[in-house]
């Protein structure tokens, strides 16, 4: 099976909450305007059979006023009342498999990438930011919903921007159903139907950005994540946990 928390085509780098929509969580950058850049992508998969992910990617990303861009997520916020801000948001699922990936997928039906929309707020001083996002199936793959909740504290370590976060998402059984389970019709010896339900993983990570000469960046994020119960017991699934790391250099326009 091939878990995608990666991108592919164009993609901006910043994560705050990773894997959950497959996208990362988005941290704003520094400056606005437009922005992009070179990097790669390295994931595990806790799928027997399945190695490592490596992928070099391009990204592109702009941060407006209201409306901004950050890879595979896009949106338009709007300041709400003290520090709060609300925004409404598309974004691409990455998550897939073909059963050519690892011999535990064999003979099962593809899972697909989807789009995602969602509403998401921000609240919180500065120093701790509390971030909520719900987000729904709209191409009628896995049609379901995930629910993201993630507490961020963002320091400034001499030229470095330093942003380490823990949160957890909630995942509906038609999601969970739909990319860690096995259907009736995909039953064999060794692996039986299996419907996982709703989920809660958890992860924590860092973000790092630190700004060179000019208009050069360089960005990292390092994120580990802790599977549900639910989804540690599905026949297709053998680990508990996924880490994910990211490393990019970025030129602002």
């Amino acid at each position: 099976m091939q878990q995608r928390s990666g991108f592919i085509a164009v993609v901006v780098l910043l994560a705050g909450l990773g894997f959950g929509g497959a996208t990362a969580q988005a941290n704003p950058p520094e400056r606005g305007g437009w922005s992009a850049g070179m990097g790669v992508v390295a994931s595990s998969r806790p799928y027997p059979g399945s190695s490592s992910d490596v992928t070099g990617i391009p990204f592109i990303g702009y941060e407006g006023r209201r409306a901004y861009l950050r890879g595979l997520v896009a949106g338009v916020r709007q300041p709400g009342p003290g520090s709060a801000e609300f925004d409404l948001f598309l974004r691409a699922r990455m998550q897939r498999y073909n059963q050519s990936d690892a011999p535990v997928v064999e003979g099962m039906d593809s899972r697909r990438r989807t789009a995602e929309a969602g509403v998401g707020v921000s609240v919180g001083p500065p120093w701790l930011r509390g971030d909520a996002r719900l987000a729904t199936d709209i191409l009628g793959r896995h049609d379901g919903q995930e629910l993201t909740l993630s507490l961020s504290n963002p320091q400034r370590v001499g030229q470095t921007l330093v942003r380490v976060f823990a949160g957890g998402s909630w995942q509906s059984a038609d999601l969970t159903g739909y990319y860690y389970g096995v259907r009736r019709s995909e039953e064999r010896e060794g692996r039986p139907a299996y419907r996982p339900g709703a989920a809660w993983n958890w992860r924590a990570g860092v973000f790092l950005q630190r700004r060179f000469a000019g208009r050069w960046s360089g960005v990292a994020v390092v994120q580990h994540e802790w599977l549900d119960d639910n989804l540690r017991r599905s026949p297709i699934v053998d680990g508990n946990r996924r880490w994910f790391v990211l490393a990019a250099a970025t030129y602002s326009f």
